[in-house]
């Protein structure tokens, strides 16, 4: 879960960066973690759905987040599809090569 602690903070399964649109401020990174949820597999979340609580709530429920985040899901989904395995089983590695063809800035 993404929560006002983990601002400023790179996570090693970070699969973008969102801004600080309340104001200046340095961008917050996504773990892919907040995309999976906890008691249901064979699913990602994105937008609005993803984990997370307090500031970090507010940082990621407008539409640049959703977007970060709706295209990381998609991603995710074809390389699990591709791989044969549940999006929770996809090694990070495999998803942060693609994010980073793809043009994504990780941390």
């Amino acid at each position: 879960m993404l929560n006002d602690k983990m601002h400023e903070q790179d996570f090693s399964d970070s699969v973008g960066l969102i801004p600080e649109w309340r104001g200046v401020g340095p961008s917050w990174a996504v773990p892919y973690r907040t995309l999976l949820p906890e008691k249901l597999r064979g699913i990602l979340t994105a937008g609005r759905c993803i984990s997370s609580i307090n500031d970090a709530w507010e940082v990621t429920r407008v539409i640049p987040s959703a977007a970060l985040t709706g295209e990381v899901a998609g991603i995710a989904a074809a390389l699990s599809l591709d791989q044969n395995l549940l999006p929770d089983e996809l090694p990070y590695q495999s998803l942060a090569e693609e994010l980073k063809k793809e043009g994504f800035l990780l941390s």
